[in-house]
């Protein structure tokens, strides 16, 4: 049994995900759902998260320690889509003897789409970034943003700890789509898209950026992040405009009534 699995408190995005992995015939579709707007969808498992802080890592940890219910599972956020050209039961079985199959990003920025429309995720931003892009300007010297992974996990492969990108020990037998070896633990790898690859769509539009990332404050009413900074990411990924300034600097002020 092969699963996919995401956190969401985002109707939108949620509707896109669920409708492009579909077509993969994975076994189960599982959603936490962390948002009371969320209506449940057809074809999909929701387990309710709406009262757990910060839930991303206790839910996975939560279903790794569930064995016997899953043979594969791959964790995935809901902006962002497996690509694969096959059935994924196909994709898998030449990885039977591995543990952890490795899938590096494609990263998406805002194809120039100032607010959201109504359109698929993947209508409505085509063109990938540049191989190269760097937007964080504090990762490693020499590593871009697709080198950042996202792993199928195996049953019998029990981490100590789940993690966001990959498991937080090393162990395993941990391979990329080309069964090249690979640090267990590590969450970059060298460029791999042969197979599969996860479609990162981390920008969005200016106006869902905005609204998404900044003055965000966590369960103890602190910033998450400093404005300025994702500001300056945003500007490392996208090509700037005086209208993409105009609606990030009045969110930066507060005035949203223009932002959806």
């Amino acid at each position: 049994m092969i699963k996919i699995a995401t956190v969401t408190n985002n109707p939108q995005l949620i509707n896109d995900w669920v409708e492009w992995h579909k077509k993969f015939n994975f076994d189960d579709i599982v959603i936490f759902n962390n948002s009371p707007n969320l209506l449940k969808i057809d074809g999909t498992s929701e387990i309710d998260a709406k009262d757990i802080e910060a839930p991303q890592l206790k839910l996975y940890q939560s279903f790794i320690d569930q064995l016997g219910l899953w043979d594969w599972v791959l964790f995935l956020d809901d902006d962002e889509l497996l690509n694969l050209d096959c059935d994924v039961h196909d994709f898998i079985k030449p990885y039977t003897n591995c543990d952890t199959i490795r899938l590096n990003w494609k990263c998406y920025g805002d194809n120039g789409e100032l607010r959201y429309r109504e359109a698929p995720i993947w209508e409505r931003f085509p063109k990938p970034c540049d191989e190269n892009v760097v937007y964080n300007d504090k990762l490693p010297n020499g590593v871009t943003e697709n080198w950042h992974v996202k792993c199928f996990y195996k049953r019998t492969f029990k981490p100590a700890q789940a993690g966001i990108h990959t498991p937080m020990i090393a162990g395993g037998c941990a391979v990329n789509t080309r069964m090249e070896p690979q640090i267990a633990n590590s969450p970059f790898q060298q460029i791999c898209w042969d197979k599969a690859f996860v479609r990162h769509y981390n920008t969005l539009s200016t106006e869902e950026w905005a609204k998404r990332r900044l003055n965000k404050l966590d369960c103890c009413g602190n910033k998450v992040g400093k404005n300025e900074e994702l500001v300056r990411f945003y500007r490392n990924e996208n090509v700037w405009s005086k209208e993409k300034e105009e609606i990030i600097n009045d969110y930066l002020a507060g005035n949203t009534e223009n932002i959806q």
